[in-house]
């Protein structure tokens, strides 16, 4: 799904990588202590690459019509309990800094030509 060439995919690795995190999650509760250490292991090694992408899987995101900041928001506080808030932040703060470099780029609506 998100290794597509034909089509655009970025917006889509968060839902995926969302399954992957629930699923890690449900696996590291299981009754099967080998499993449960490897999905502990997995889950610390998932967070270490969300930590480093969190940019570049949050923003297109907020970017599809189809999903706004509310619901990274919801999602991220939801998810990562006491990191949520600063994840959203960042989501946040990046968008902003974006759209003050991509308006700071274009004539002012109320000039006259």
């Amino acid at each position: 799904m998100i290794s597509g060439s034909l089509y655009l995919t970025a917006h889509l690795y968060y839902h995926v990588l969302w399954i992957v995190k629930e699923k890690i999650e449900n696996e590291s509760s299981s009754g099967d202590h080998s499993i449960a250490a490897m999905a502990v292991k997995m889950e610390e090694k998932f967070m270490k690459y969300w930590d480093l992408s969190l940019l570049q899987i949050c923003v297109p995101v907020v970017l599809d019509p189809r999903f706004k900041f509310n619901f990274i928001a919801f999602c991220l506080e939801a998810r990562f309990g006491n990191k949520g808030p600063t994840y959203t932040a960042k989501v946040k703060s990046t968008l902003e800094d974006l759209f003050y470099a991509y308006s700071s780029q274009t004539p002012d609506a109320n000039t006259n030509y």
